[in-house]
């Protein structure tokens, strides 16, 4: 075979060839827009997150510590303890008042009874 007709032969299969190739490289190119982001939208996408880290950021630096519930749980013990304390105190009292409110009682009948004699 001879160089012209492996011309000829190359020169009636490039149109083929060439539409092979454009649907090649129309598929690599579609296969890499589907599996890639553009730029733009890149770029956006990280200054939204940017922007959302930052209020995290900014929300979590006013929030409470360890140290602050902390503090707070030691707090509530010592209110449970004085509460309980406080109990202790209103039924001492309460038994004073029940007390208190029988000599009256005593008083009350020995009164009545008294100016009935």
């Amino acid at each position: 075979m001879e160089y012209s007709e492996s011309l000829d032969i190359f020169l009636k299969i490039w149109p083929i060839l060439q539409a092979i190739l454009a649907g090649l490289l129309g598929w690599v190119c579609w296969s890499l827009h589907k599996n890639y982001v553009p730029r733009k939208e890149h770029e956006q996408a990280k200054e939204e997150l940017l922007l959302r880290i930052e209020t995290m950021e900014k929300r979590l630096e006013h929030s409470a510590t360890v140290e602050d519930f902390h503090r707070l749980e030691v707090q509530i013990t010592e209110v449970k303890g004085d509460i309980r304390a406080s109990r202790q105190e209103i039924k001492s009292i309460n038994e004073l008042l029940k007390i208190m409110q029988r000599g009256v009682d005593m008083l009350t009948r020995h009164h009545i009874e008294g100016d009935g004699a």
